[in-house]
């Protein structure tokens, strides 16, 4: 059984939050109904770390090979209900994390790094 864990991307000073940092923000900026709240992104932790030992979260930007033709790639990682997993979204493809994705690398994410999805083919 994995520790569930997750980050969240403050949208208004648009930077990354480790999950512990959220509650040192005032309960008026977390809290929904009040003027001063503060826009978060959540993102959860996969459980699984990159070929570097870097943690894969929702939203990341990964670099892998596809065990399906050993071709290189690069895609999102995202949530997907229907299975209960977590997959790689690439332009035209959607592979399967733990299954279809092989020596898989965090190169960014969607939040901090959006440019890097511009180049991909």
């Amino acid at each position: 059984m994995r520790e569930i864990e997750f980050r969240a991307w403050d949208v208004l000073n648009n930077k990354m939050l480790n999950w512990g940092d959220i509650f040192h923000l005032p309960a008026w900026e977390i809290f929904p109904g009040t003027p001063e709240q503060r826009s978060f992104n959540i993102m959860q932790y996969t459980g699984m770390k990159d070929k570097n030992g870097r943690e894969i979260y929702e939203g990341d930007i990964v670099k892998f090979i596809s065990r399906l033709d050993d071709s290189k790639r690069m895609g999102t990682v995202r949530y997907w209900a229907g299975d209960a997993a977590f997959l790689i979204e690439c332009e035209r493809e959607i592979f399967f994390l733990f299954h279809d994705a092989l020596n898989r690398e965090v190169i960014g994410n969607i939040y901090e790094n959006p440019e890097i999805l511009k180049d991909r083919r």
